[in-house]
């Protein structure tokens, strides 16, 4: 009767041990796959001041990148001024033709029929109309859940005359047939807008891109700034990341705030 009570008990402690060991190699498993994720969200708005429904969408990335902050996600917000609307009647002063054409790079690149107003484009693959929150937290959750290839990191900024005029990056992965892009953008530019269909509106504009430049990279290297985009300049960040020339998509991307 002993050993049959003996016997019971062996096997018991045995499961719970086996038990033991399984939920310690599952943890290690999710802290394993926990400390080699490495995703991010880039968000690029297409947007105008002479765009009534714009503003709606300016108010979502705005709002998108406040929740983000406290979270201590890994977003980045790009809000692109385009000039196709200059036409109509409010010349929107951050606009440039130079964002149009980004955009009409991704017209041929995600093969739609057209350019629009407001759209947002996550990690150069996903696009939708820029005001729905509901896809953009969607395409953001996609893009942080996603293990990467690539990694950038950038180094301790030099600065010249107490403004940031270098930042060192480092890239890991295949550069070849990459660019890396670099972005200058400010936050809490506030218009009155004066005509058009924002005629009477005042608008506050937050990851407004003031500056864009792409560069072929190195594995190791460093971007300077041009020192007349961030003298005197308050709220201001830049945004780097690396995109694939073919298929546009976004391998990498980091900010640092100046």
């Amino acid at each position: 009767m002993k050993s049959i009570t003996y016997l019971v008990l062996f096997i018991l402690l045995s499961c719970q041990a086996c038990g033991q060991n399984k939920s310690q190699q599952y943890s290690k498993s999710e802290k394993s796959n926990s400390e080699t994720l490495n995703g991010f969200a880039l968000l690029e708005l297409f947007t105008s001041q002479g765009c009534s429904s714009c503003p709606s969408a300016d108010d979502n990335l705005t709002e998108l990148m406040k929740d983000a902050t406290i979270k201590g996600k890994k977003v980045y917000a790009l809000a692109f001024h385009v000039d196709y609307w200059n036409r109509l009647g409010w010349k929107d002063p951050f606009s440039s033709s130079k964002y149009s054409d980004r955009q009409s790079m991704y017209v041929s690149a995600l093969h739609l029929q057209s350019a629009y107003t407001p759209q947002m484009i996550v990690n150069g693959e996903t696009q939708f109309v820029g005001s729905d929150n509901k896809l953009a937290r969607s395409a953001i959750a996609k893009g942080l859940a996603t293990s990467n290839d690539y990694s950038l990191t950038l180094g301790s900024a030099s600065t010249t005359d107490g403004d940031v005029s270098t930042i060192p990056y480092r890239i890991e992965g295949n550069i070849v047939g990459k660019e890396l892009c670099i972005a200058i953008v400010e936050n809490g530019k506030v218009t009155n807008v004066k005509s058009g269909e924002n005629r009477g509106r005042t608008l506050q504009n937050n990851h407004v891109v003031m500056w864009f430049d792409s560069i072929t990279p190195d594995q190791f290297g460093s971007i300077t700034l041009p020192k007349e985009q961030i003298k005197n300049r308050s709220n201001v960040d830049v945004v780097i990341f690396l995109q694939d020339e073919r298929t546009k998509k976004i391998l990498a991307a980091e900010g640092l705030k100046l």
